[in-house]
């Protein structure tokens, strides 16, 4: 994932956590805000108590991962966190691609105008 497509900057995050979107699944909880740049951007965020670093680090690049083909053709542009669940970390791809493609359809600010 490039970096144009990475949300950064803490206070950035914060502001699409708290007035963002809020759609959960078993896998993770996406936060969707109207974006402030010219292009989507996603940020992905593994709580502590979900285990170790390098275990929160795979639940990261899975979700990365599974996220990547949806951020260049999002219209309109918005800001995404997504806070990985215990679950990712062995979740079949199939149904972690399937749960980010409806967690994006569930989310109104994610929606294109045409579709709203």
């Amino acid at each position: 994932m490039s970096n144009r497509h990475r949300l950064r900057r803490a206070a950035d995050i914060a502001r699409v956590r708290r007035r963002g979107t809020r759609v959960a699944c078993p896998y993770f909880v996406l936060f969707v805000a109207p974006g402030s740049a010219e292009t989507t951007r996603l940020a992905v965020t593994a709580p502590r108590r979900l285990g170790t670093a390098v275990v929160r680090n795979r639940m990261r690049r899975r979700l990365r991962a599974a996220f990547q083909p949806h951020l260049t053709t999002r219209r309109p542009v918005v800001d995404m966190v997504a806070q990985a669940r215990a679950p990712v970390s062995d979740a079949p791809w199939d149904c972690l691609g399937r749960a980010v493609a409806q967690s994006l359809a569930r989310a109104p600010a994610a929606q294109s105008p045409s579709l709203a």
